[in-house]
């Protein structure tokens, strides 16, 4: 009987992982939702150079000014290179609509100021330049906060002063940490990153490990770079700062912990710019009741966010409407992850001739690599000519071949000792990478698929970017 292999093997990412369900719904609750989603980003700042540890400084300040600016209800800011929170990275609403910020520095260190312009498409700037000294950054960061909450017409709850080291050189430490992290000084590199003594925002915590704020970035910082564990340590050690709280969902996300990380989302206050996120996280955990809560506090929910239609595609599974397929992929018209969903729901359903015209859309959508090995599949099932252009791994004795067997037959265990042999013997085998993240992710281990796909990725910088299952 003949079996439509490769269409199963580039598809192995969909396949939603076996997790009991949680005896006990966990509904968040919820708030107003009257507010949207409101997007600032605030690019890297302009020093002056004028005089010593401005770039520290100018990192303390601005930790703590995006430690001010999450708890402002809707708002998702995104500072320097280091993007939003984790937590807020799927938030709704428009990227076209975002405020636009541009910071600057000048003057000393005792006559410091600080100058922050907010602008939004189609409307004047609104500039506003705080003075102040680098020692005394809390006041500078509450007063730029101030300005943007204004500027955006939300009110802001005045926070605590947060704890600062005790000592001027942690301090310093702890600005430069951030200034790191924000991008306003140039990282350890790949090979530094964790060694406190390159690594700057290691460093911080080593020298006060009593300051939240160093740990919230830490956790970030570590997360980013898919050191999981040690992010959800970080975090669980921020405690209240910021979105500590949220990100450590997202951390225990990362690592599988599903239901963990459901819970640690249930704790939480409820608002629209997490409920993607939180919701998605319920759905892999099989809490439907907590998904459909999170949901529900999505603003405009007929809306067609390309995000918020990937969950409910999610959600519903192998019974999800033809129609909401197309939906999504009408709204996402450059994203191949609806056309490959679509594909792969005619396959089920055995309609190989409508799966196999929509190859060339998936090609145009930019996964080429996948595209044809779609193509190749659904000509041989459907018995058609294959294109001469076309081949996959050569005899049936091939050890790629018998890895995409046992993964098309659903025997992880052997495709991944298969496919882990064969790149002990050939480190850069692109097809070979692909695989093992596809199996790693279906077997839940993603740190060896964030691993694979970084190998990938440099093998093949145009495969990778086809098989991120994280985008």
């Amino acid at each position: 009987m003949r079996r439509l292999l490769p269409a199963l093997v580039v598809l192995p990412a969909f396949l939603a992982r076996s997790v009991p369900p949680a005896p006990i719904p966990i509904v968040a609750e919820a708030v107003a939702v009257e507010l949207p989603v409101l997007r600032v980003d605030i690019g890297l700042p302009i020093l002056s150079g004028g005089f010593r540890w401005e770039p520290e400084a100018m990192g303390s300040v601005l930790a703590e000014l995006e430690a001010q600016l999450v708890l402002i209800e809707g708002l998702v800011p995104s500072i320097g290179t280091a993007g939003p929170p984790v937590s807020l990275s799927e938030a709704p609403g428009a990227v076209d609509d975002a405020w636009l910020g541009a910071m600057e520095s000048t003057g000393s260190a005792f006559d410091w100021q600080v100058q922050l312009t907010l602008c939004q498409p189609y409307s004047p700037c609104e500039p506003l330049t705080v003075t102040g000294r680098t020692d005394a950054t809390w006041e500078v960061a509450s007063a730029l906060a101030d300005h943007v909450a204004a500027a955006i017409s939300r009110p802001r709850t005045p926070v605590e002063r947060l704890r600062v080291p005790n000592d001027r050189y942690g301090a310093l430490v702890a600005g430069r940490g951030a200034a790191e992290f924000y991008g306003v000084l140039p990282g350890p590199g790949p090979s530094g990153i964790g060694n406190r003594r390159r690594d700057s925002v290691e460093r911080a915590v080593f020298m006060d490990a009593k300051i939240p704020l160093s740990w919230w970035i830490l956790g970030r910082h570590r997360l980013k770079h898919d050191r999981i564990d040690g992010a959800i340590i970080a975090l669980r050690q921020a405690g209240d700062v910021g979105t500590a709280r949220s990100d450590l969902a997202m951390a225990l996300a990362a690592a599988g912990r599903w239901h963990d990380a459901r819970d640690a989302w249930g704790e939480g206050v409820a608002e629209p710019r997490f409920a993607l996120a939180a919701a998605a996280v319920a759905i892999q955990a099989e809490d439907t009741v907590s998904a459909e809560a999170w949901l529900a506090l999505l603003p405009n929910r007929d809306k067609r966010d390309p995000a918020l239609l990937r969950l409910l595609v999610k959600q519903a599974g192998d019974t999800v409407d033809e129609a909401l397929l197309i939906e999504w992929t009408e709204a996402a018209p450059q994203d191949p992850n609806p056309i490959e969903a679509y594909i792969r729901w005619l396959v089920h359903r055995g309609q190989y001739q409508r799966a196999l015209e929509l190859t060339a859309e998936l090609s145009r959508r930019g996964a080429t690599h996948t595209a044809e090995q779609l193509e190749y599949a659904l000509s041989v099932e459907l018995g058609d000519q294959v294109p001469d252009t076309m081949s996959l791994a050569p005899g049936a004795q091939d050890p790629l071949q018998i890895a995409t067997l046992a993964a098309a037959q659903a025997d992880t265990r052997l495709a991944l000792q298969t496919v882990r042999a064969i790149l002990r013997r050939d480190p850069y085998n692109t097809r070979a990478l692909a695989l093992l993240v596809d199996l790693s992710l279906v077997a839940g281990d993603n740190v060896e698929a964030r691993r694979a796909h970084d190998t990938l990725m440099f093998a093949d910088p145009t495969w990778g970017r086809e098989s991120l299952p994280w985008r």
